[in-house]
């Protein structure tokens, strides 16, 4: 088309400068056409260079255009981006408040619980270690009591564990002292041989006999009796356990040959034989020596706050309505019966 446009131009010029030679020189009229066609096409390439500038603007108008629309749309997206980063920090927040009242009341509540129950447990701790100072000092105080009742020529076996507590000793040595008792027999051996043995020692008459299923436990105790001058009083008998049949069935219990001698009984302590020994273990001692007892003679019971011996009194309240009973005051429970005296 730019070419087109150009030769109209010169066919143009070319008329005008023929028209111009007709009136005119020639020489005169050529170089008049030949500076109008310059002239012509100047204006020609002008014309072509400021429509080719004109498109230019136009296409970068439509860029412009085009990236201002791309930065309003980039700007409604960073401002939706920033309105939902506002809302999740919003949200956050607000999770985060609740999360700390959330953890803050656990944290409380269990604070107040653990505090309740370590304020139980001191309480019970103090009942308990109350409790038992009570016990030391009644047993102390019985301790005493028995010291001031019999005097002793030698430091004494210890008690309690395996042993007789100093009550459970006390009220023995006092029921010897007040029974006057004869024949003393002791299921089990210990302590509690060497107190009996002093007790009856200051009677003036009577022994102890003390069944005892352990030899070398045996020979201790006879040697402890020894020592403080008692082996006349006191005689420890090896007694192995053995079965035996009695009402309930067949038991383990003491064998009965130790008994052979022994008749009118007047006082049984049961401190024995252990309780691996056999379920209900010292269930057999009234059974078997039921026939060997004196009248109004006295049982006492030791332990009788476990479950095998309350066991084990129900039985003996059952086979012999007779007896009498009563139970003791004492660290570990004494049951005390007494056998009708007609």
């Amino acid at each position: 088309m730019r070419r087109v446009g150009f030769v109209a131009l010169v066919l143009v010029a070319g008329v005008v400068g023929g028209v111009a030679g007709w009136r005119a020189a020639w020489l005169s009229s050529a170089i008049a056409a030949a500076t109008f066609v310059l002239l012509a096409g100047g204006l020609w390439w002008v014309r072509n260079r400021l429509n080719a500038v004109r498109k230019h603007q136009r296409s970068t108008y439509r860029l412009i255009e085009s990236l201002l629309r791309q930065q309003k749309s980039l700007h409604r997206h960073q401002k939706a981006v920033a309105a939902a980063v506002s809302a999740a920090g919003r949200a956050q927040r607000a999770e985060t408040r609740h999360a700390h009242r959330s953890v803050a009341k656990a944290v409380g509540g269990r604070t107040n619980a653990l505090a309740k129950k370590i304020e139980h447990a001191a309480e019970q701790e103090a009942d308990r270690s109350r409790r038992q100072a009570d016990r030391m000092f009644r047993q102390l105080e019985a301790l005493q009591n028995l010291y001031q009742l019999i005097r002793v020529r030698r430091a004494m076996p210890p008690s309690r564990g395996w042993a007789l507590s100093p009550d459970v000793l006390l009220s023995y040595v006092e029921e010897i002292l007040r029974g006057e008792p004869r024949t003393v027999l002791e299921c089990g051996s210990g302590a509690s041989t060497v107190w009996a043995a002093y007790a009856v020692e200051l009677l003036g008459s009577g022994r102890v006999v003390a069944l005892e299923h352990d030899q070398e436990f045996a020979e201790r105790t006879r040697t402890t009796l020894a020592g403080h001058g008692l082996a006349d009083v006191a005689d420890v008998r090896l007694a192995p356990i053995a079965p035996i049949d009695v009402p309930a069935g067949t038991w383990q219990w003491y064998d009965t040959a130790a008994l052979h001698d022994l008749h009118d009984i007047d006082l049984v302590l049961i401190d024995g034989p252990p309780k691996p020994t056999h379920r209900q273990a010292r269930y057999p001692a009234v059974p078997v020596l039921r026939d060997r007892l004196a009248p109004g003679a006295v049982l006492l019971l030791d332990d009788a706050d476990r479950p095998d011996e309350r066991a084990i009194l129900h039985r003996w309240r059952s086979e012999w309505p007779e007896l009498t009973w009563n139970k003791l005051p004492h660290e570990k429970g004494t049951a005390r019966l007494v056998v009708p005296r007609a």
